[in-house]
C-alpha cells in the first residue's frame, strides 16, 4: 500500500485529489510503527513536501494529512536528512499560514513540529 500511494503521488503530482488521498494513506499506515519504515524507504517523504509545496493553497485536508505524516515519521527518529528538516519546517509553516481557521491542519501541523523539536532535542542530548 505505501509503495502504491507513493508510485500514484510520483505519476500525478498535479492531481489534488490524488496527492490527498496518497497522503491520508499514507498517514493511516504512518499509525501502525510497523509502516514507517516502508514509508521512509521508498522515498514518500520528499513526495510529501512536494505535495505540500504543489497543493498548499487549495489542500487543506492533503495539508492535514501531510503534516501527520511527517510527524510520525518524526516520531518514528527518522534523521535530519531523511527528512528534509528545513524544507519539512518551511512546507508546514506555509500550510499553517493558507490555513489559519482550519483546526485540522493546525494541529497536525503543530504535532509535527512539536515532535520534531522533542526528538532533535532528544538527539542532541544523545550525541
Amino acid at each position: 500500500a505505501v509503495r502504491a500511494a507513493v508510485v500514484a503521488m510520483r505519476r500525478h503530482p498535479r492531481s489534488l485529489p490524488i496527492q490527498e488521498e496518497g497522503c491520508g494513506c499514507l498517514v493511516s499506515l504512518g499509525e501502525d510503527p510497523s509502516f514507517n519504515i516502508s514509508i521512509r524507504n521508498l522515498g514518500a517523504i520528499p513526495v510529501v513536501l512536494a505535495a505540500i509545496h504543489r497543493h498548499v493553497v487549495a489542500g487543506a485536508r492533503l495539508t492535514e494529512y501531510a503534516c501527520a505524516t511527517l510527524a510520525y515519521q518524526a516520531r518514528e527518529g527518522v534523521t535530519h536528512e531523511e527528512l528534509e528538516t528545513e524544507k519539512a519546517v518551511l512546507e508546514v509553516a506555509k500550510g499553517m499560514d493558507h490555513h489559519l481557521g482550519d483546526m485540522l491542519v493546525q494541529r497536525a501541523a503543530c504535532s509535527f513540529l512539536e515532535t520534531f523539536a522533542v526528538s532533535a532535542h532528544k538527539r542532541a542530548h544523545i550525541e
